[in-house]
């Protein structure tokens, strides 16, 4: 028959060649897809549409002081009008183009990271998801949204120059020029150095998410002083490094400042040896006045997209976390039925941990019970996170009834395997719905029979939302035993073929063991646990 259970090993790739890899074949979300299309779009339209603002205005301008004509006065004031609301209009679009894109690539790492095989501290995934999705998201609303507005309006407002008088779009092209070959040769350093404050973010966020996880044994052991001059350390380098950063900042924001500036001061300098006339100057003036804001953001722009770059290099790795062997071990995980009466063969192939060891065959039926023994903890949990589809760099791909439970869709992993693991947090929600986790189309009565089972109905009458309660902090407020019964409950909801506890009695008090007792010996499936205090008869699967 079809194997239940079938692990697949996997082997290992270098650490440069798997990053290399990743780099080649991951990608972020294409910008110009679905809405944000439009929106670009919108935005060359405002970077059009103020360039022929601008050259309305110039004409008028030339005009009026050629010939007194009063009325066009009226056209310089409405085209001003004009270049604010369109201003308006392109911050919104730029925002709208920076929100909905990193929105994307945020549910796209989560969903790396509930799918992944590699542990990632709290506070990292938090700097990935704000730090580096704040750093995209300025390269996206305030980098392209402005370039792709500032660039026509250049062009444009060149090509009005060179309609007023040639030597005006030349000192302007030269302005820019310049700019644009500041910008090139700083940009390098700017990159450097915004990686080396990621680097340094990314320390603290970790540091300060562990620190805060373990606050009650820091007090408890009173390491207080020791772990707030951790956290100053570490601060101390991110403040440095980001000093260090803004003194090339600084250049390009002073470039920039300086360019707006000198294109008005070339104008007057043009006008003042005679090559321009008064009305000349006037018109080119007022051009050149609607584009130095632009051209002052520009030096922003270089800034965004080094930081941007230096986020990149940490979200592509993040976007893709496949499971990866560091001593290129390949081993099976066979549960098949032998004989008419259903019998399963559990079998392990090339699992050799430390010592040589193997993990001997073992026969089981529906409604045994089997305690994996070993005196290695590690050996232990790295035949569970195989088992479970959980493994970390070591437990390779599992496959139960032939599906890779490392990417096996939620309804088919429910419908095969159920885990209660007492070191792990519950999901942030009501209880209700943490009971009911692994079936979201379940209602509340669809769980009565394990909530009452296992004794939680009492624990749910005496909360103050009952079962709409929300649970915090990992499960809060919640005891650590009624917590233990909470994960069971949620493990054997629907009654799944295998299901595994593991160190999960001793967060029980004495009570709760007695309905953990009672649940395990009615289950139908197979059992497996790591305890080695549930009664009963339980086959020995020694490791």
């Amino acid at each position: 028959m079809k194997p239940l259970l079938e692990a697949r090993g996997m082997t290992a790739a270098a650490p440069a060649d798997e990053a290399e890899a990743v780099r080649s074949t991951v990608r972020l979300p294409k910008l110009a897809a679905g809405a944000r299309r439009w929106h670009l779009a919108g935005l060359l339209a405002c970077g059009l549409l103020t360039a022929a603002l601008a050259g309305a205005s110039a004409w008028a301008t030339h005009t009026a002081m050629s010939t007194s004509r009063q009325s066009l006065v009226f056209v310089i004031l409405g085209a001003a009008l004009g270049i604010g609301a369109v201003r308006a209009l392109e911050r919104v679009l730029a925002e709208r183009l920076g929100q909905h894109y990193i929105h994307r690539i945020r549910v796209l790492l989560i969903g790396s990271a509930l799918r992944g095989n590699e542990k990632t501290s709290p506070g990292v995934i938090i700097a990935r998801t704000t730090n580096d999705l704040t750093a995209v998201r300025n390269w996206v609303a305030l980098g392209i949204a402005p370039l792709i507005v500032t660039v026509p309006l250049v062009l444009g407002v060149v090509v009005v120059l060179a309609l007023i008088h040639p030597a005006l779009a030349f000192a302007l092209l030269m302005v820019c020029s310049l700019m644009v070959a500041v910008f090139a040769a700083v940009s390098g350093v700017v990159f450097e150095r915004a990686r080396a404050v990621r680097r340094m973010r990314g320390r603290l966020a970790a540091t300060t998410a562990d620190t805060v996880n373990a606050l009650d044994s820091i007090r408890t052991n009173g390491g207080e002083n020791r772990e707030r001059n951790h956290i100053d350390r570490i601060g101390s380098k991110v403040v440095e490094a980001a000093i260090h950063r803004s003194r090339a900042t600084g250049v390009l924001r002073g470039t920039a400042a300086t360019a707006g500036a000198l294109a008005t001061a070339v104008v007057v300098v043009l006008g003042v040896f005679g090559t321009v006339s008064v009305a000349q100057v006037t018109a080119a003036l007022l051009v050149v006045g609607i584009i130095a804001t632009p051209l002052n953001d520009l030096g922003r722009v270089v800034e965004y997209r080094q930081n941007f770059k230096a986020a990149r290099r940490v979200l592509l790795p993040a976007l893709e976390q496949a499971p990866v062997d560091e001593r290129t071990r390949e081993f099976d995980v066979a549960l098949d039925r032998a004989d008419e009466d259903g019998c399963y063969t559990f079998e392990a192939r090339n699992l050799v941990f430390a010592d040589d060891r193997r993990v001997p065959t073992l026969l089981a039926r529906a409604g045994n019970r089997i305690r994996i023994e070993s005196e290695d903890p590690e050996a232990v949990s790295a035949l569970l996170e195989a088992v479970a589809g959980i493994g970390r760099n070591r437990a390779g791909v599992v496959r139960i009834a032939g599906i890779d439970m490392s990417r096996a869709e939620g309804a088919v992993r429910r419908r095969v395997l159920g885990v209660a693991r007492g070191s792990d947090l519950l999901p942030r929600g009501t209880i209700d719905r943490a009971i009911r986790y692994r079936d979201p189309s379940s209602g509340p009565d669809d769980a009565e029979r394990i909530v009452r089972q296992l004794g939680l109905d009492e624990v749910i009458a005496q909360l103050p939302r009952q079962e709409k309660t929300p649970l915090k902090r990992g499960g809060e407020p919640l005891t650590g035993s009624q917590r233990g019964l909470v994960h069971l409950a949620r493990a054997a909801f629907g009654s799944p073929e295998v299901l595994v506890i593991d160190r999960l009695l001793e967060t029980l008090d004495h009570a709760a063991r007695a309905r953990v007792d009672a649940l395990v010996a009615d289950y139908p499936g197979v059992v497996i646990t790591t305890d080695g205090r549930l009664p009963g008869t339980w086959r020995r699967w020694v490791l």
